[in-house]
């Protein structure tokens, strides 16, 4: 809305030195006026949905249980400087925090 001249955001992919490499875009122009969502975009959905069934196990299972859920197979406290970083990890959680919604 701002811009003060066009830009290829699939070239430009800063925003113009505006902000870190993809993250000036939530949306590409797609073929004929289609919207793209970007990668960042279905990412951000994805951590929202995460926590919206977090947030429903722990009304339904209480903290504790969420918090083995999370942490109970890797076995420490996660922290923003300790943390599992395979994908494997995060598809567990949602199968646990699955089956505490299913209780």
């Amino acid at each position: 809305q701002y811009s003060r001249y066009r830009i290829d955001p699939f070239v430009c992919t800063d925003g113009d030195y505006f902000a870190p490499a993809g993250d000036a875009f939530s949306v590409y122009p797609g073929d004929d006026g289609e919207v793209l969502m970007s990668l960042r975009l279905r990412a951000f959905r994805e951590a929202l949905d995460d926590m919206r069934a977090l947030e429903a196990a722990e009304a339904k299972c209480g903290r504790d249980a969420v918090i083995e859920a999370v942490e109970g197979e890797i076995g420490y406290e996660l922290t923003f400087d300790r943390y599992p970083t395979g994908d494997d990890y995060i598809f567990g959680v949602r199968r646990r925090v699955a089956e505490l919604l299913k209780q």
